[in-house]
């Protein structure tokens, strides 16, 4: 349905949250540095090296805080292409009904529900995607950063998380 509304949002909705993930995964890294810089005990970097990555630090949180304001406005324009996607399915419907269903309270009652369903439920549709985008993206880019700061104990969590991937069965009545 995202895709069916406007194609072009729905990709710039995916590259967005991408973008936002690489700063995270930037910014684990960067914190490394700094807090390498701070330790006398590690044999610490040079003052620029530890003022680079602070300023790093600062305009990486600057571009994640922008992706992410500009991610809350493409979700808004996402609902309201969905919103009118379902609203003219729902006009196109009505209109191809024969005149005998109008008079049924039935139709009414289904028709009304899918006109309150197609003003409320594209921004619910809009919201849980990005927020699932957002979400693996960011997963994604914490996973990479830990796995190149430390990569022996990065793999062995990764086979405990696959039956939380898997469905839950279905529940009985």
């Amino acid at each position: 349905m995202l895709w069916q509304a406007s194609p072009g949002e729905f990709v710039i909705g995916l590259i967005v949250p991408a973008i936002a993930g690489l700063a995270l995964g930037a910014q684990i890294l960067i914190v490394r540095q700094l807090i390498m810089f701070m330790l006398p005990s590690t044999g610490g970097t040079p003052v620029v090296a530890g003022v680079v990555s602070a300023g790093l630090m600062a305009g990486l949180a600057t571009v994640a805080t922008i992706l992410n304001i500009s991610l809350g406005w493409r979700q808004e324009i996402m609902g309201e292409l969905i919103g009118q996607r379902l609203g003219s399915l729902v006009l196109a419907r009505a209109s191809s009904t024969d005149l005998e269903e109008f008079e049924s309270q039935d139709f009414h009652d289904r028709l009304r529900r899918a006109q309150t369903s197609a003003i409320g439920r594209p921004s619910m549709v809009s919201g849980a995607a990005t927020g699932v985008f957002r979400s693996l993206f960011a997963l994604a880019a914490i996973g990479i950063a830990f796995g190149l700061l430390q990569p022996l104990t990065h793999p062995p969590p990764l086979p405990a998380s696959v039956p939380l991937c898997l469905p839950a069965p279905p529940k009985a009545p």
